[in-house]
């Protein structure tokens, strides 16, 4: 714990009892070791948010997943000029972070990096493979009465109709944009 100040002043590329101020991987090492001693503050993270370095506010945005699992509003205010950031591996990561989140604000960032870079190839698939698991997930929870051969059942036909069916009926059975075949959702068969 006596050298967190020292970390401190590194993570946020300040001289210390250095010659020159650390470089991005020497900035992005303290950022660990604070958050692995557990001495990371949230000023930190704010200031680091900030940094020239990418890789560097990615890192920072990493690791303010404790506070945006908790909903801090504060937090999420902080990260919010980042969804327009530069980088697209700080967008990704920010992605990535502020699913842990359930707040309106969260989730409205998200709405919003996603709609701002739509043509991110892996930003769009990330997210597609994200809605997929909660869809999973979702599924998991209407069947948990079910013996165990009944959700087996019912998770084969989710199977069989999300790799053969949803092509020409859509995903959810929503239906598709060229109308190969008729939306299922909402008919009563």
């Amino acid at each position: 714990q006596s050298v967190v100040p020292a970390l401190k002043k590194m993570a946020l590329g300040q001289h210390s009892f250095w010659k020159k101020a650390p470089s991005a991987l020497g900035r992005i090492h303290a950022l660990w070791t604070l958050e692995g001693l557990n001495a990371i503050d949230k000023n930190t993270l704010y200031q680091a948010f900030n940094d020239e370095d990418s890789q560097v506010r990615k890192t920072a945005v990493w690791i303010s997943e404790r506070y945006i699992k908790q909903n801090d509003e504060e937090m999420l205010a902080k990260l919010e000029p980042l969804v327009s950031d530069t980088s697209a591996d700080v967008k990704i990561q920010l992605d990535l972070s502020l699913r842990y989140s359930n707040s309106p604000k969260a989730q409205d960032m998200l709405a919003r990096l996603l709609q701002k870079n739509a043509d991110n190839e892996l930003l769009t698939a990330s997210w597609k493979r994200y809605e997929r698991m909660k869809r999973a997930q979702s599924l998991e929870s209407k069947i948990a009465d079910l013996s165990e051969d009944d959700k087996r059942l019912v998770r084969r036909g989710s199977f069989i109709f999300n790799e053969l069916c949803a092509t020409c009926h859509g995903e959810e059975g929503k239906g598709t944009s060229t109308m190969v075949a008729p939306p299922l959702a909402s008919q009563p068969r």
